[in-house]
């Protein structure tokens, strides 16, 4: 009778310390687990490469500080079965690149080439391709020349214009109210010598605005003598030559005093267009008897 209890209380003695040498162990390592990851977790960046030797590195799930190729810093995660971290993932994509475009601080492929943040050649040219036209909301003012004649010794020379011949004719534009134009012909008196009248210095003119048409004359040999025609008054040109001025028609008689050869050079002015006004004008002329 003693045997049995004697055994049975060796048998739970032998037992017991095998129960509490499991408790102990497992208390002991899942205390050890728990400190590797917390002092894994805390240090983060120990890692290398997206895992750390070892088991139990990290507490599944938790996420850390990784730095980026592109030098920014990215977060890497622990695997579920805690042994090693996932890759590290940075803005824009994973750490490994797999479209081959490198992208910028805007997220945008870059083209290679560096922004300046100015307009294209391209566009430049097309911004500075405006007329002066286009900026004075004005028409070109096309002048069919020849230019320049804005001097009296410039005048254009239409040549001889013979007594008793077919009148002449001039055209021109003005360009607004500086721009003058000049021009010159000589009057032949040879064919009328035996005239008994003097020549008639006519000037006809035809303009689509306002301006004013002057007429000056030297005689080739005497004095010159004129009168200038109602509506007109008497002027002198920048060289000296005795003249007229006038909105309109301009015709008067000379007289080259002292000689019956009343041959003579004359010059004509048109200037006084409007402020910024466009005028074509044309003016016959002619010198014949009176």
């Amino acid at each position: 009778m003693h045997r049995p209890s004697l055994y049975f209380l060796v048998f739970g003695l032998a037992a017991a310390p095998v129960a509490c040498g499991d408790d102990s162990a497992g208390a002991s390592a899942s205390a050890s687990s728990t400190g590797d990851s917390d002092t894994d977790t805390t240090s983060g960046g120990s890692t290398s490469g997206g895992s750390t030797s070892g088991g139990g590195a990290c507490v599944p799930g938790a996420s850390v500080a990784c730095a980026c190729p592109n030098g920014t810093m990215g977060a890497q995660v622990c695997n579920p079965d805690g042994n090693s971290f996932g890759i590290c993932e940075c803005a824009g994509g994973s750490s490994g690149s797999t479209s081959g475009e490198t992208t910028g601080t805007t997220g945008e492929p870059s083209t290679g080439e560096p922004s300046t943040g100015e307009p294209s050649t391209s566009d430049a040219s097309t911004s500075d391709a405006s007329t002066s036209d286009a900026t004075t909301g004005q028409p070109l003012c096309e002048d069919p020349g020849p230019e320049p004649n804005e001097e009296e010794t410039a005048a254009i020379d239409l040549g001889m214009q013979g007594c008793m011949a077919m009148a002449g004719a001039l055209s021109g534009v003005l360009d607004g109210a500086q721009d003058v134009d000049w021009f010159t012909y000589r009057g032949s008196w040879q064919q009328c010598v035996q005239a008994n009248s003097d020549p008639l210095a006519a000037h006809v003119l035809m303009a689509d605005g306002d301006l004013r048409l002057c007429a000056f004359a030297r005689c080739l040999q005497g004095s010159t003598q004129l009168e200038c025609p109602q509506g007109s008054m008497q002027a002198t040109s920048p060289e000296g030559w005795t003249g007229c001025c006038g909105a309109g028609d301009l015709s008067f008689e000379l007289n080259c005093g002292g000689t019956s050869n009343e041959s003579a050079d004359l010059r004509l002015r048109l200037d006084q267009a409007p402020e910024d006004a466009c005028v074509s004008y044309s003016v016959q002329y002619s010198y014949n008897p009176s």
